[in-house]
């Protein structure tokens, strides 16, 4: 992925958020993977959210074209895999530590 295709996913993640929250999800980031190719990491406050998230078969193409709305090119959208935590996970595992 080139640096304005990485800028250009960074500057999708308020308007990814925004579109999700209605979801429970409260922040994004983005990180490339092994291969390259972004991986976009959602935020949800509880872990409930956060499986409820990830059973919806929707949410890969609703990335993918909030992404290419952003100017993400099709053929970096095409590789982005989608993960999620929240914040319950985030502080229960913090809290172990």
């Amino acid at each position: 992925m080139s640096r304005a295709a990485g800028r250009d996913v960074g500057n999708a993640i308020p308007g990814l958020v925004a579109s999700l929250l209605p979801w429970g999800v409260t922040g994004a980031h983005w990180l490339p993977g092994p291969d390259g190719e972004p991986v976009l990491w959602l935020t949800t406050a509880t872990q409930e959210q956060h499986l409820a998230l990830e059973r919806q078969g929707w949410l890969p193409a609703q990335v993918r074209i909030l992404l290419m709305r952003y100017g993400v090119p099709h053929e970096d959208v095409s590789g982005v895999r989608v993960m999620f935590d929240s914040e319950q996970g985030i502080a229960a595992l913090l809290d172990r530590a």
